[in-house]
């Protein structure tokens, strides 16, 4: 089991390395690159980056969920799965930036930076959220499971190279349709399914629950009052000094 969900990761570190070792190729070979990706060389890398960030990591995401219908297969259904699949990409996500992050440092634009956290993490953990609940749909057949990963994985890497292309080194604005789509659509299921099953009405009676409580609201008054009071009195002032400086250019 360890072995099969330690491949992503071997695989992305492995798929870094090589970018790491092809960054002078990429520099020495910008006319090949630059009428697909456009910018300069630096942008060109900051590119490739991205692919494999994006695409490699709905790879990855598509691998996990396919380990988790094998594993399914040969053991009873239980929370120790989930946590594990959880686990598995929260250190994917943070590896794999990281390593990009740095890269593009060195040799890249900059715009891993902006990229990755902004809009390739909350398309990748929205599609990890969707596939998982297709495979539920699917009660977790592997043959299902595994056709539906694939066609997620070949998806995201079309997708990324029609909206990667740009002359910035990150992607153009075609990735906003693809992010509020991905976003949203998870946002829809998470919100029915919560409906459907009740867990939004047991969850808002235990919000309630709690904030009626003195200890909460009271903290919460307390709060309010020593940051809210401060911040009045210091905006009177401001506004007070405006006012004055306003009546004597007057």
């Amino acid at each position: 089991m360890i072995v099969i969900l330690l491949i992503p990761f071997a695989a992305a570190i492995a798929a870094y390395t090589f970018l790491n070792h092809q960054q002078l190729g990429i520099a020495d070979n910008y006319d090949h690159y630059r009428e697909f990706w456009g910018g300069n060389p630096s942008e060109v890398f900051s590119h490739w980056l991205d692919m494999v960030l994006m695409s490699g990591g709905a790879g990855v995401i598509s691998w996990l969920v396919v380990a988790e219908a094998f594993f399914r297969q040969r053991e009873k259904e239980s929370a120790m799965l989930r946590r594990v699949s959880y686990v598995c990409l929260a250190l994917f996500l943070v590896l794999s930036g990281t390593i990009a992050v740095v890269l593009d440092g060195m040799h890249g634009e900059g715009t891993v930076t902006i990229a990755y956290p902004v809009f390739f993490i909350p398309i990748l953990i929205s599609t990890w959220y969707l596939l998982r609940q297709f495979a539920a749909l699917l009660r977790w057949h592997l043959a299902g499971v595994v056709m539906l990963s694939l066609g997620i994985a070949v998806f995201h890497t079309a997708a990324q190279l029609c909206y990667e292309p740009s002359g910035t080194g990150g992607p153009n604005g075609l990735i906003i349709p693809m992010w509020l789509g991905s976003v949203g659509v998870a946002l829809l299921w998470a919100f029915v399914w919560s409906i459907r099953t009740g867990w939004l009405r047991r969850f808002s009676s235990r919000s309630v629950h709690t904030v009626r409580r003195p200890v909460v609201y009271g903290s919460a008054i307390l709060i309010f009052c020593a940051v809210g009071i401060p911040v009045t009195l210091y905006v009177k002032h401001t506004r007070k000094t405006h006012q004055d400086l306003a009546f004597a250019w007057l």
